[in-house]
């Protein structure tokens, strides 16, 4: 071992061996005081397992599962920590249950730094609230229940800011390079994720202005993440095509309404999404919902109220941590992407902090009056109850598994399936176990869409025209394999909204003369997301 090596393990190991990890994890704590996590980590352990494979893969977990094959050739990308991680997780298989799995297993263990986070900067009874409110919130449950990186970034940003945490309070060597490497992790899972030094930079420098040894050890650290960073910042710099700036484009842009800033905080904590409200008849849930987030807001601003404005107060930390990336990237979204970047999963790695100040919010209410502390713990039950009843019986995702069953249940010898869809070879052959053959037409992301912002303007009537150009050659020279058949079931995603397609499609493989006997939509509940998948039910006339 070198010399650097050895500073550098003798550092690290002092680093466990500091008061504050010491307190966490030697005999000091007893195995009874460890309950309040192990409750809300077998809590939801039991939740993210259940109907963890009722809902079909969507798109972004087939560009997940497309992502980690690519990973054969090389192809590492901007973010490829998670993508290289579920490569290795894909060896012990590849269904739903197991894929989605790794992401349990990621969930958990940012709940269980989150506690560890909480009681070293709150309390303990705030800790185990928080870790309570992370194991029941069904937006956590989503994505814990999706092939995806948000626990994964969720569980690093806790990890570094816990290290960060410790080292406000006695800066090490080994804690500044583990908030580093668990930084970087980060950023390697999510470029996004440079934001987190937003609030590290303001409370370690505001904390040690001109302490000169422990800035100049913090900046070792800022150095060692960019120099870790560049090469694939650099790498992605020089790699980007026009193309890729046009897939990036083409979403419609918003603006944000300031009541979803609000609503935010309901949809973090107890019900997901929002917008499942729309399709209940009954106007009671909504108003209830509508009061529960002013309850949540007000619960929030007491919190802050209460915060001691202290550089040791490290309650303060917590709603460094909470805010300044949470205000940073909703200002950010609006001014310069046109509000693109709200949305709830692109704020998970936020979700933590501000549960832990609506922890402490409710643990300051019940030192104040306690029976106020019981109605808010009594709504926040039935909200949550509410989120997950929806949750569980509603269905989010685009029903391939739908689509699939009503073949099998119909289908007839003669028969023929083409998938035109993107990810044409993962999503619709994942679940279909009937006995006819799938033929598939591929369609490329960035052929998917032939809409782009600003339809007015001529360079894009210009792009439009020449996406629609390039999927007529698409499908014209795919034509040429498709089977005959008197009947077609013809699977669509995305591809149909231009008829022209399909009209192809059908007249290559029934002729001319055909007639559309049956159509079925599956929706998605949150359409914005997740669009409809059609299934075309076409006859021969002839036939």
């Amino acid at each position: 071992m070198s010399r650097v090596d050895g500073v550098f393990s003798k550092s690290l190991f002092a680093s466990f061996q500091s008061h504050q990890l010491n307190k966490a994890f030697t005999s000091e704590a007893a195995p009874w005081k460890w309950m309040p996590l192990i409750v809300p980590i077998a809590i939801a352990f039991i939740l993210r397992l259940y109907q963890i494979s009722a809902e079909s893969v969507w798109i972004d977990e087939l560009n997940s599962y497309e992502d980690a094959i690519l990973m054969e050739s090389g192809n590492l990308g901007i973010r490829p920590l998670y993508y290289l991680l579920l490569r290795v997780w894909m060896l012990g298989g590849k269904s739903d249950a197991w894929l989605r799995g790794f992401s349990v297993l990621l969930d958990l263990g940012a709940i269980a730094v989150a506690y560890l986070l909480c009681q070293y900067a709150i309390s303990r009874r705030a800790a185990c609230l928080t870790a309570l409110m992370m194991a029941l919130s069904p937006l956590l449950i989503n994505h814990a229940q999706e092939i995806r990186m948000y626990p994964l970034i969720t569980l690093l940003t806790v990890s570094g800011t816990l290290m960060l945490a410790y080292a406000l309070e006695r800066p090490t060597k080994g804690l500044i390079a583990l908030w580093a490497v668990l930084r970087l992790a980060a950023m390697f899972t999510s470029p996004l994720m440079i934001i987190m030094f937003l609030p590290d930079c303001v409370l370690y420098g505001l904390k040690y202005w001109r302490r000169w040894p422990q800035l100049r050890l913090f900046f070792y650290g800022l150095l060692f993440v960019g120099v870790g960073w560049a090469p694939l910042v650099l790498r992605e710099v020089f790699s980007a095509t026009e193309n890729y700036v046009a897939e990036h484009s083409e979403y419609e842009s918003f603006s944000v309404p300031i009541t979803q800033i609000f609503a935010k905080l309901t949809t973090f904590t107890v019900y997901w999404p929002l917008v499942g409200l729309e399709n209940i008849p009954n106007p009671v849930p909504q108003l209830f919902y509508k009061a529960f987030t002013l309850l949540l807001v007000g619960l929030l601003i007491f919190a802050i109220i209460k915060i001691r404005p202290s550089l040791d107060n490290k309650v303060l930390w917590i709603g460094a941590w909470a805010l300044l990336p949470t205000l940073a990237q909703f200002f950010g979204s609006e001014l310069f992407l046109s509000g693109t970047l709200f949305r709830a999963r692109y704020f998970l790695y936020t979700v933590p902090y501000l549960m832990m100040l609506l922890a402490y919010g409710f643990d300051q209410i019940r030192a104040w009056k306690p029976l106020i502390a019981g109605l808010v713990a009594a709504l926040y039950l039935v909200a949550v109850g509410g989120g997950l009843a929806q949750y569980y019986t509603q269905i989010y995702r685009n029903d391939w598994q739908g689509a699939a069953e009503v073949i099998e249940a119909q289908e007839q010898s003669g028969d023929a399936i083409i998938n035109f869809t993107m990810m044409a070879d993962y999503n619709f052959p994942r679940y279909y176990k009937g006995d006819l053959t799938v033929s598939s037409i591929h369609l490329p992301r960035t052929l998917s869409r032939c809409v782009i912002a600003e339809p007015s303007a001529t360079e894009t009537s210009e792009a439009i025209t020449a996406c629609l150009q390039d999927r007529g050659d698409l499908v014209q020279e795919s034509v040429v394999d498709l089977p005959e058949a008197d009947r077609l079931w013809l699977v669509c995603y995305v591809g149909c909204r231009e008829s022209e397609d399909y009209d192809r499609i059908t007249e290559a493989v029934l002729g001319e003369n055909f007639q559309e006997t049956s159509f079925q939509r599956f929706d998605a509940l949150t359409k914005h997301d997740f669009e409809a998948v059609e299934l075309h039910l076409l006859e021969s006339e002839a036939g």
